[in-house]
């Protein structure tokens, strides 16, 4: 990760592979390790001993196992039990026995399970972003989790964020840097001999500057998380390989015997191979299992006297930090709960600049970097084709040219059809969605898959359709989030489907929500949540009454809340806040909405015409506006049809302004939701879906449906098995847990799932473990469930003085694990708002 390929730009490498345990033939501790590089090194790696001349240096002979090959000699993260021994002692004999000790400890062979990963990566030209997890290359007695997330927002700023859930009590984590030169801190330092009569010192502040004086760069350390911590910086001429032991396995005074201030000292010592080398250790202090660094860097000139303002921000289950530079505001947050992800958003002068989720995958692509001015260079240049696509370019180009073809072509074979009756309409097919099968996946939609089909609801001609059932509370229905699709990019699209809702089906009894589907751009990431984009539209119903709406959170003008800028600029939202739409605070900000209703109720709760649960098809239309002068003109159409009828028509609606003047639709989003939890145990149904690019603004057919959409279907016992066991794996179905506690609101509170998809007398196969957390606290787990019989397990979260945690929540989460201790299938997330089953003492 680099700022540019200038040799005083600011460079970052960050390390996690199969190639950085104990178990390799490296035999180096260095996964999920990083350095920084500004004019010169600035964060260095110090475990290169091994490649040094060692009989012209006079290094001890433990240098490598008992030093270089520890993560004690990395910019890493240390885990160690009080009494646990370091891996390499006494000349490494340890080391040599380490594989085996591991393979019994893990219980499989150390090649398998002695290596990190990157689990998630992304590029673009305003920042880069990976998460590595090592969780493996440590003692798995000691270490439940460890990941490290980083985020490098061009040019100079760095956050870092390490997440280390350890497996027993009295395990420490040490966040380790080191330096060539001595770093100084904001506040105080005072000698530390409890190991060493020198070369040792205590610190207490929070913002730490190391500078290279003879190449000229700087770098500022603010340190965060944790807050409760131990801060010691050890080194200088003879302790700069030195372990927790007080033993130096460098060179000596008396062995060393290049002059001190030869240039062959100094280079030495920018490869962190020399004397007079330094590390900063932060060992946290709060007792916890669940253990959170949270470190901001920020690389300058020698000239930059101070770090720019930054300061600690959390939301929700997330922590980061908020950063002001160059008029410029940095925010990233990350997901403290989960093993990776967050959020990161940049404004520059009060416009936003990015503002999505952090990826939770590789995403090894160049996708974002088709705005930059050097994309088209980088994309012609035949020797950076070679890094893109491939050792050889031609080839690679071919590869792609054939690929272009074929999906033209098979796209093109589908931009004609038969539509209702007999009709034959011109229509630019971006894919169709039946509902047949469970291979969501293999047809190109991503995020939550796991979609439950049925066969005793569907139309005529189709075997399934997609259910979407919710229970009494539930914000999203029993099979999880959104799932999305990705599309070609389109200034117009349209969309159809059939559905039908149950008798008894509610929605959300407020005036809003639920939403049901919705349409992104390519303004915004593949991964944002819906609610605040640069433009979401949506398609549902509420109370009956069928809607389209628009929200474009992330265009507001937050300066000018309530002021119409309709005529004044195009740096405006155009679905309130800043002109005609509703405008409603959320959190420190506001969000925005413009809807355009039916008029009237469709979907009615009497049997007979409209009827609510009976088949109905929808087709929805939007159109984006056009930009014309440097201004977007009002001639964008949004029209909706009820079986056949138009019931929503408008011609002059403005989605964009020439803030966005690329602006395209390419996503769809299926994903109900209802934010104040369902009022009723309700389901809805979703069949035979389809995408288009109309080519013209009068798209739907006029025909009434046929009565048969209305004929009541049987279940086809067999299909439906096959659909329900397409993977053979069970699922985990939480029960309902009731709404109090005790009477008294003391003592544990008890929560059930129950197993689905597997026969009662092989129960005793599968063990479920619950892992939870109440409030924002530490996390718990993962502890056995008890078995209660039918496929029933429960588990006593215990009191931790409930009237404490009034307006939090208890989170909690179940791994199904089989007898080979792997993990078949898991629950979603539950919430349970501690105020609803508590009663007052």
């Amino acid at each position: 990760m680099r700022e540019n390929w200038s040799k005083d730009a600011t460079f970052v490498h960050f390390r996690a592979g199969a190639l950085g345990g104990l178990g390799d033939n490296r035999h180096n501790a260095d996964n999920n390790t990083f350095t920084i590089y500004k004019k010169g090194i600035l964060a260095l790696d110090t475990g290169g001993a091994h490649l040094l001349d060692m009989k012209r240096l006079k290094f001890n002979p433990s240098a490598i196992t008992d030093y270089s090959s520890r993560t004690l000699a990395h910019n890493g993260i240390l885990i160690k039990h009080e009494k646990e021994e370091p891996v390499a002692i006494g000349g490494g004999s340890l080391l040599r026995h380490w594989p085996a000790q591991w393979s019994e400890k893990r219980g499989v062979n150390i090649t398998e399970r002695n290596v990190a990963k990157i689990i998630a990566y992304e590029t673009s030209p305003e920042f880069d972003h990976v998460c590595g997890d090592a969780t493996n290359n440590y003692d798995p007695n000691d270490v439940d989790l460890f990941t490290r997330e980083m985020v490098y927002a061009r040019p100079n700023l760095i956050f870092l964020y390490d997440r280390v859930d350890t497996a027993r009590d009295l395990c420490h984590s040490t966040f380790l840097l080191h330096t060539a030169d001595k770093p100084v801190i904001d506040g105080s330092e005072t000698p530390d001999q409890r190991i060493h009569p020198e070369g040792h010192y205590l610190w207490d502040g929070n913002v730490v500057t190391v500078t290279d004086e003879e190449m000229g760069g700087r770098m500022f350390l603010k340190m965060l998380l944790p807050e409760t911590r131990e801060i010691r910086l050890l080194g200088g001429e003879y302790h700069e390989f030195e372990t927790p032991d007080g033993k130096n396995h460098g060179p000596t005074a008396e062995t060393y015997k290049i002059p001190l201030d030869s240039g062959a000292i100094r280079q030495s010592r920018l490869l962190g191979e020399g004397l007079r080398g330094w590390r900063i250790e932060v060992e946290e202090k709060n007792g916890d299992r669940s253990q959170r660094f949270l470190n901001v860097f920020q690389t300058c000139d020698e000239g930059v006297s101070r770090m720019v303002p930054c300061e600690l921000v959390s939301r929700d289950d997330m922590e980061g930090a908020k950063v002001q530079i160059d008029g410029r505001t940095v925010e990233v947050l990350f997901n403290s709960k989960m093993p990776s992800g967050g959020e990161i958003s940049i404004r520059q002068d009060g416009r936003d600049i990015i503002q999505r989720a952090l990826a939770d995958k590789i995403e090894d692509h160049y996708e974002r970097w088709k705005s930059h001015p050097g994309y088209e260079k980088w994309m012609n240049d035949p020797f950076l084709q070679s890094v893109v696509l491939g050792d050889n370019p031609k080839q690679s180009q071919s590869s792609i040219s054939l690929l272009q073809t074929a999906t033209n072509t098979a796209t093109k074979a589908e931009n004609t059809g038969t539509i209702h009756d007999g009709q034959n309409i011109v229509r630019d097919i971006l894919f169709k969605e039946d509902f047949e099968d469970k291979n969501f996946t293999s047809r190109g939609w991503y995020d939550n898959t796991n979609l439950s089909l049925t066969v005793s609801e569907h139309v005529p001609g189709s075997k399934s359709s997609v259910v979407f059932h919710f229970k009494k509370n539930d914000k999203t229905p029993q099979s999880g989030g959104a799932i999305r699709k990705k599309f070609t990019e389109t200034d117009e699209v349209y969309v159809s489907y059939f559905v039908k809702y149950s008798s008894n089906w509610e929605g959300s009894n407020k005036t809003y929500h639920p939403h049901e589907l919705y349409l992104l751009t390519n303004i915004d990431d593949d991964w944002i949540g819906p609610s605040r984009t640069h433009l979401t539209a949506y398609i549902e119903q509420n109370e009956g009454e069928p809607l389209l709406a628009i929200q474009d959170a992330l265009n507001i003008n937050q300066s000018k809340i309530g002021v119409d800028l309709t005529h004044v600029t195009e740096n405006r939202a155009v679905a309130g806040c800043n002109g005609e739409g509703s405008c409603y605070k959320v959190g420190s900000g506001h969000n925005n909405v413009k809807h355009w209703k039916a008029g009237s109720i469709y979907f009615k709760d009497k049997p007979g015409k409209n009827y609510k649960s009976d088949w109905h098809f929808i087709e929805a239309y939007f159109k984006l506006n056009t930009i014309s002068g440097g201004e977007g003109v009002a001639d964008g159409q949004i029209k909706y049809w009820y079986d056949g009828n138009l019931i929503i028509d408008h011609n002059d609606v403005i989605m964009r302004t020439a803030m966005h003047p690329d602006m395209k639709f390419n996503k769809i989003l299926i994903g109900p939701y209802i934010g104040d939890g369902s009022p009723v145990d309700q389901t809805f149904w979703i069949d035979n879906l389809t995408v288009a690019a109309s080519s013209t603004g009068d798209t739907a057919p006029r025909n009434k449906i046929s009565s048969e959409l209305q004929t009541n279907m049987t279940e086809d016992e067999s299909l439906q098995e096959q659909l329900d066991n397409l993977y053979q794996i069970p699922g985990v179905e939480w029960l309902h847990q009731g709404v109090d506690l005790t009477k008294d609101t003391k003592g544990p509170f008890t929560v059930k799932i129950r197993v689905e998809g597997l026969e009662e007398e092989k129960h005793s196969t599968v063990f479920p473990r619950i892992r939870y957390y109440v409030g924002t606290g530490k996390s718990h787990g993962y502890y056995d469930m008890k078995y209660e019989g039918e496929n029933v397990w429960s588990f006593d979260i215990p009191d931790p003085n409930w009237h404490k945690y009034r307006a939090n929540s208890i989170h909690y989460h179940v791994k199904l694990f089989d007898e080979a201790g792997e993990v078949v299938s898991e629950s979603r997330w539950e919430i349970e708002l501690i105020d609803s089953f508590i009663q007052s003492y």
